[in-house]
């Protein structure tokens, strides 16, 4: 599979040179069965965070239905390696019904980890019909415990407009921190009345640590019609993949500095044939974190079940940091109506080549 071939979409100065992105056969890291006997009926319900504190631990925040699951991956994996099934995000406001995650940011300065977590309210008590946000937590002990900042990012769609399409999703909060900006990449989509696949917002790196040692809301401004001036919170924002034919469902985005360029992995259901709805996952790079390749299929053949949460992780010491040539990316695969009957953990190792 070949990713941008003429470079179209990329930024001046920033070419991304002729990559070719290849997957491994896909390893089942925990079935069903054993997910469910450790407590993790809806795990992995979003996109994980990873952090490797240097001294031979890789903490994992995978986020376990309206709860964050923590795992140490050093015991040996993520069932022995489990830490907490379900834990809270503490400081909540009452009205939230929803709240894990997510990606994370290690500030190695002050020892803070970041966690940009998806949270929902349920109109009339009604999990079908949410409004999604992201928000954003600070631990200071690890992961041990998040304390909540408050909300970062909101649809444009008024939460309480009777008259507003339901339910309405902003996906994962997938972040990339570049030349002193926290670049936070999520949807904006509502049934019927609006659908952006990708949009992105951004705050000063300084800002958000800022905010995290005072235990507030940092400010996120969105990108919409060349400028940064839309609030994070209820703004408008540009559709970043204006050419995708085949509806992004979920995502995950990382900084590659080997390509010079952003790499963008999301899933999508490619086609239905016989009932059955066959998924697969499109890569798509940027130079400059806004123009985009048009997405290419990672896999050859499409995958007849569903195929959802993606993370990306890098392997290295920074999980959103790709500095060579390979990445994991985690995967939920689920062939049952009800995903959370059968869903499993797996993971394929995707390889950047070169002609």
């Amino acid at each position: 599979m070949r990713v941008g071939g003429d470079a179209a979409g990329i930024a001046p100065g920033g070419a991304v040179p002729e990559v070719r992105f290849e997957a491994t056969e896909p390893v089942t890291l925990v079935g069903a069965n054993e997910r469910r006997a450790a407590g993790l009926e809806f795990w992995v319900d979003g996109t994980m965070g990873i952090h490797r504190p240097g001294d031979g631990r890789t903490l994992v925040v995978a986020p376990n239905g309206p709860a964050l699951a923590r795992h140490d991956l050093s015991h040996g994996g993520f069932i022995r390696g489990l830490l907490a099934a379900r834990q809270p995000i503490e400081g909540l406001p009452p009205d939230v019904d929803h709240a894990s995650g997510g990606p994370l940011h290690h500030d190695p300065d002050s020892g803070a980890l970041l966690l940009v977590y998806h949270g929902e309210t349920f109109r009339g008590g009604d999990p079908r019909d949410y409004y999604s946000f992201l928000g954003m937590a600070v631990s200071h002990d690890e992961g041990a415990t998040f304390r909540d900042l408050g909300r970062i990012v909101t649809s444009w769609l008024e939460e309480h407009d009777p008259a507003r399409p339901r339910p309405v999703d902003v996906g994962p909060g997938a972040l990339v921190v570049r030349d002193g900006w926290f670049h936070v990449y999520f949807q904006d989509r509502g049934l019927l009345h609006s659908r952006r696949d990708l949009s992105v917002a951004r705050a000063p790196l300084a800002e958000v640590l800022a905010a995290a040692r005072e235990v507030r809301a940092p400010e996120f401004r969105k990108h919409f019609d060349g400028r940064w001036d839309e609030p994070g919170l209820g703004g408008r924002s540009d559709e970043l993949l204006p050419m995708v034919h085949r509806r992004v469902v979920w995502f995950d985005v990382a900084d590659a500095p080997s390509l010079g360029a952003r790499v963008l992995v999301h899933s999508a259901v490619q086609e239905v044939s016989d009932g059955i709805a066959r998924w697969n996952h499109g890569i798509s790079v940027s130079g400059d974190g806004l123009r985009w390749t048009t997405p290419q299929w990672l896999h050859p053949e499409p995958v007849p079940a569903e195929v959802l949460y993606v993370t990306i992780d890098s392997g290295g010491p920074v999980q959103r940091r790709i500095d060579g040539d390979r990445f994991d990316l985690y995967r939920v695969r689920s062939s049952a109506a009800d995903r959370w009957r059968d869903a499993r953990l797996e993971r394929v190792t995707v390889h950047l080549r070169r002609p």
